[in-house]
């Protein structure tokens, strides 16, 4: 990554507008539509999202249930999902980073992979492919 001060020369960023208008037509539809809350931003409505969250628990916290998979060991999900499928369990504050051929495991919790019938655990600091 780059170190040291981040600037934005607003000049750069009108020549990527020139170059390429659906891109950004697009991305200013997307703003728009799927994140108006951003505009809002400034205004210090940053703690919208957390009070949404409590009245959706409070009017409809007895309607929502958790939906439990019908696997309930790892032998059924064995059986259930086909060999050439891979599977990630990444735990909370864990990321999995992309190294040349192989992926990083990087962050406090661990990496869960199903991959041609075998699990395997990746802590941070391990790589897999």
């Amino acid at each position: 990554l780059d170190e040291g001060p981040m600037s934005i020369d607003m000049k750069e960023v009108g020549n990527m507008i020139k170059k390429n208008p659906k891109l950004f037509g697009a991305e200013l539809v997307n703003m728009l539509m799927a994140d108006p809350w951003l505009m809002f931003m400034p205004l210090g409505w940053g703690k919208l999202g957390r009070g949404v969250v409590n009245s959706i628990r409070m009017k409809a916290g007895k309607r929502l249930q958790y939906k439990r998979l019908g696997a309930k060991t790892a032998d059924d999900l064995k059986s259930a999902v086909p060999q050439n499928i891979t599977i990630l369990g990444i735990g909370a504050k864990t990321a999995c980073v992309k190294n040349s051929d192989e992926w990083l495991v990087t962050g406090t919790g661990n990496v869960t992979s199903y991959k041609n019938g075998l699990w395997n655990i990746y802590k941070s600091g391990d790589s897999f492919i």
